[in-house]
């Protein structure tokens, strides 16, 4: 892991959506990895400069968020 990067998981409704500190209530639903990834970080660039997120899916079929990396805008 990089450093001052830090792991959440976060896992999707029946729905496919998830809750996200910041970002509320997210539909990642019918989203490639890729494609999610892609979308949080454009979406958490509104707060944060250079917002890294990385999606591992997990066995179970929920969405585990690894390598949150981001740093305060000032």
């Amino acid at each position: 892991m990089s450093p001052g990067a830090q792991n959440f998981q976060y896992d999707l409704d029946g729905e496919g959506f998830v809750k996200l500190p910041i970002l509320k209530k997210v539909k990642l639903a019918g989203m490639t990895i890729q494609e999610a990834e892609t979308f949080l970080e454009k979406s958490y660039a509104d707060y944060y400069v250079e917002p890294f997120v990385s999606i591992a899916v997990k066995i179970d079929g929920c969405l585990f968020l690894q390598d949150v990396l981001a740093w305060l805008r000032w």
